[in-house]
């Protein structure tokens, strides 16, 4: 993509038309989500093509990206429909139009209700072996495999194919089988949404006509995590009377291990589509800029502070990460964010842990345990409770319910008083295992008889549960607290915050010092990923490193950063 094309905007503020095709690429701090706003409610008031039944699509990555454009477009929602692309596709094509499917692909329409990743039954495995004649001996393993599955184009043609790494040796081209039996049985993943729309979209004229005529406007947020399938979802519907609009940045790609492709905004095309940069970064201090312009040795793209904003210079705090957090708490008199790129980091400091205990995660622990209706309990009770003591108490009652929903008279009320007595006896079975959990705090109360029984004194169950304790299971769920002060990377997308500690551990540092010395933001996607990390602060920077070498800390120093022992 060439920017030295692109018409420069003044700031987010700057108004463009509202009848073109567009492309705007826009980098950290420079006002995406308001640009994205004047720009909708610009269509609103000039447009002559909106009604009630024909609105702007504005399309965005995460649900808190959806959240912070409804509150901002409150007053214009009559005419906006916001919306995750999945969310968007399973109302609008899934929904009134999988019937056209139905047939073809074994859809059990009255069986579908929403769509999530799954844990496919071992049943469901088994029948689809049968079919295709294949021969698999490690079922759990497989189970393992099947949530990787993905989509790619093989000749314009969207097939399916495993995500490596895998170890199940099966025929991709069988792979649609599995999905025909999962379908059957009303199991819709978020892949499953993008295929089956595809096809739908592809396939059938009308369809097509209809969604433009409903939504003669189009706008896609943080396009640059958008997936090839998304993508040509999107050409499909720029069409006629549509018009187009994609935001993003091309430093800011870090969903490569969901399918995303840089390329995708790099190479998206319309008919008379206009290319827009915006230069500005009124988030972050120059000294954070500065950081951030000399990792971007981008010549047609470097960032400035309009309002020259200055600062503290960040900081590399080296040593242990909870003598770093330390420091950080002591020195500013405000709260501060920590971010790192896994899960296990992220929980070693949620739980100020020195070290992190060796368990699978709690997904591939329930593949071990052939009891589904058991692993379904625990899966959820488990993310019930920790959503909730992270303070996510709408995620805690939704995983609540979801694992007492089997149980015809367990209610909403039920929910709340069962969080809440997990919540109040938390510290009493922390540190037991997940037997007793299971057996003394879950078995047997709201009537768990039709969905677990109690774990005896011998067999896999017993030998599974006994040497697990719940606080090692509980390091591995991954929270969907968007809010907490202890965050993943990705989890902090579109977030901004006035005061960071980034934590590298000692097995990232090589990575990351990769990244600080020979930076590629285009073709390496953790070099991308530390690029968001960094550009989230406003005003206070610091990365915690395990330790540097005299060349180390030169370079970090060249770049703008400012090196302190803790």
């Amino acid at each position: 993509m060439d920017l030295s094309r692109a018409i420069e905007l003044e700031d987010s503020d700057q108004l463009i038309g509202t009848e073109n095709h567009f492309k705007l690429c826009a980098g950290p701090g420079a006002g995406k989500t308001r640009f994205l706003v004047n720009h909708i409610q610009n269509v609103i008031k000039n447009s002559k093509r909106l009604k009630k039944a024909r609105k702007i699509a504005c399309i965005t990555y995460t649900n808190i990206g959806v959240e912070t454009l409804a509150d901002r477009l409150e007053n214009s929602l009559d005419y906006v429909e916001i919306s995750t692309i999945h969310s968007f596709l399973y109302k609008n094509v899934i929904k009134p139009y999988s019937w056209l499917l139905e047939d073809k692909y074994n859809l059990n329409i009255a069986e579908i209700d929403g769509h999530q990743d799954f844990i496919a039954r071992i049943s469901i495995l088994k029948e689809w072996l049968r079919q295709t004649n294949q021969y698999v001996g490690d079922y759990a393993q497989l189970q393992k495999d099947m949530q990787k599955t993905v989509t790619y184009f093989e000749d314009e043609e969207l097939k399916w194919k495993l995500k490596l790494p895998y170890e199940s040796a099966v025929k991709f081209d069988s792979i649609i089988e599995y999905k025909k039996l999962c379908w059957q049985q009303g199991f819709l993943s978020h892949n499953d949404v993008l295929f089956l729309s595809h096809k739908i979209i592809k396939k059938y004229d009308e369809v097509r006509e209809i969604l433009r005529a409903k939504f003669p406007y189009i706008f896609v947020d943080e396009f640059q995590d958008t997936t090839p399938v998304q993508t040509e979802i999107i050409k499909k519907l720029a069409k006629k009377e549509t018009i187009v609009g994609v935001i993003g940045d091309t430093a800011q790609s870090i969903y490569e291990f969901l399918g995303s492709s840089v390329e995708s905004f790099i190479n998206f095309e319309l008919n008379d589509m206009l290319l827009y940069k915006i230069e500005d970064n009124r988030r972050s201090t120059e000294e954070i800029i500065g950081v951030l312009n000399n990792l971007r040795s981008n010549g047609n793209f470097q960032q400035s502070s309009p309002n020259n904003l200055s600062g503290e210079v960040p900081k590399i705090l080296t040593g242990n990460f909870n003598s770093a957090y330390e420091y950080v708490d002591n020195l500013l008199e405000e709260d501060f964010y920590t971010l790192s790129y896994t899960n296990k980091a992220t929980n070693m400091m949620r739980f100020k842990l020195e070290e992190y205990p060796e368990v699978m995660s709690l997904r591939d622990l329930l593949t071990e345990d052939s009891n589904s209706k058991r692993r379904e309990l625990l899966f959820n009770i488990i993310k019930a409770v920790e959503s909730a003591a992270d303070k996510n108490f709408k995620d805690g009652l939704r995983y609540m319910l979801r694992a007492y929903r089997k149980s015809s008279n367990f209610t909403e009320k039920d929910g709340f008083r069962n969080l809440q007595r997990l919540i109040n006896c938390y510290d009493e079975y922390k540190n037991l295992t997940l037997k007793k959990f299971h057996n003394d705090y879950l078995y047997n109360y709201f009537d768990t008889s039709d969905i677990s029984r109690r774990i005896g004194n011998s067999g896999g169950p017993h030998d599974l549960y006994s040497n697990l304790k719940y606080n090692e299971v509980a390091l591995t769920i991954n929270l969907e607290n968007d809010n907490s002060f202890y965050r993943t990377i990705h989890k902090a997308k579109g977030a901004e915050f006035d005061n960071l500690l980034l934590i590298i551990p000692s097995e990232e540092k090589e990575c990351f010092m990769t990244f600080i010395c020979d930076t590629d933001l285009e073709n390496t996607e953790s070099h991308r990923r530390y690029y968001v990390a960094l550009s989230r602060t406003k005003k206070n920077l610091f990365v915690n490193l395990p330790g540097l070498d005299n060349r180390e800390e030169e370079k970090l120093e060249e770049v703008g950063f400012r090196v302190d022992v803790v």
